[in-house]
């Protein structure tokens, strides 16, 4: 398995908390290259895309890059956020888990149509929430 990248963007300092600690215990420390925790989504779509160039420099090992995302934050939801990631990276490379405190199928059935998007948890994240992300990401790599 490769070793990947995960950026999670939320503007809940506790969801970003829980979120870190949980993928740093449960993801074996081989296959984990590194957890960036963003509270600002502008700021987290430049570290992405930052992280696309810098790939683009690398010939032999291509990055895996993850994104745990929040739909409701200020200024930048995760609607516009993948909207403007879809512009930065039209090929997908970068998958995206949605996670979110809505309980309205609404927005996952919405969040479900993005191509990018594997995945949609309610928040709060747990053990098993996280099993399932690592599962999904180990099929994926």
């Amino acid at each position: 398995m490769k070793k990947i990248n995960i950026i999670i963007v939320d503007d809940d300092a506790l969801c970003i908390l829980i979120a870190k600690k949980l993928i740093e215990k449960y993801f074996p420390t081989e296959i984990l290259k590194s957890i960036e925790a963003i509270s600002d989504p502008k700021v987290g779509l430049e570290l992405i895309e930052k992280h696309l160039q810098e790939d683009q420099k690398e010939d032999s090992n291509p990055m895996v890059l993850y994104v745990l995302l929040d739909i409701s934050m200020p200024e930048i939801d995760g609607w516009m956020f993948l909207e403007k990631l879809s512009k930065i990276d039209p090929e997908n490379i970068v998958k995206v888990f949605m996670h979110s405190s809505s309980v309205d199928i609404a927005d996952k059935n919405k969040a479900l149509q993005y191509e990018r998007v594997v995945h949609y948890f309610h928040k709060p994240l747990n053990q098993a929430k996280i099993e399932v992300l690592y599962e999904k990401i180990r099929k994926l790599n």
